[in-house]
């Protein structure tokens, strides 16, 4: 059995490219942390209470994004994206006024599905809707309830 020369060379420059591509994938792959529901979460994430932390799927959580589901149950939906030195926090209220003691309660924080959320963001929304587009630098007030298929700069 004899092969040209010229298939062989070809063979063997496509297996280089195959592996080049996998390398440069696993490189890529290697500062994010990958769910069983194909979340990517970086390693320089910081994730408060992971249990109280909710992804449905497919989202990616990109380095030093701050996550504060210690405070109460954060629910991020399916193909997010989370941008660098982004915090999510949940939004709070005083419950009394008549009190000694300050007393705060914090509301659930929902993320809808196809929702991107810029870089050096503070978000402390009671809600986000779906097919949000929220700008780098943009700072979202306690609170605030995002309908669908907005764009906030």
């Amino acid at each position: 059995y004899h092969l040209p020369v010229s298939n062989i060379k070809q063979k063997t420059h496509q297996q280089h490219c195959n592996i080049i591509i996998m390398r440069e994938s696993h490189e890529a792959e290697e500062g994010y942390v990958k769910t069983a529901a194909h979340n990517y979460v970086s390693r320089q994430a910081t994730i408060h209470g992971a249990k109280n932390v909710e992804m449905k799927g497919k989202s990616i959580i990109h380095n030093n994004a701050i996550i504060r589901g210690d405070l109460t149950n954060i629910r991020i939906g399916r193909y997010c994206q989370i941008g660098n030195n982004t915090i999510i926090r949940p939004p709070s209220y005083q419950i009394s006024l008549n009190t000694e003691k300050e007393q705060i309660q914090f509301l659930p924080c929902l993320i809808g599905n196809h929702t991107r959320i810029g870089q050096n963001c503070v978000i402390e929304a009671a809600a986000i809707g779906s097919s949000v587009y929220i700008s780098d630098r943009c700072v979202i007030s306690k609170r605030v309830i995002i309908k669908d298929c907005c764009y906030i700069e």
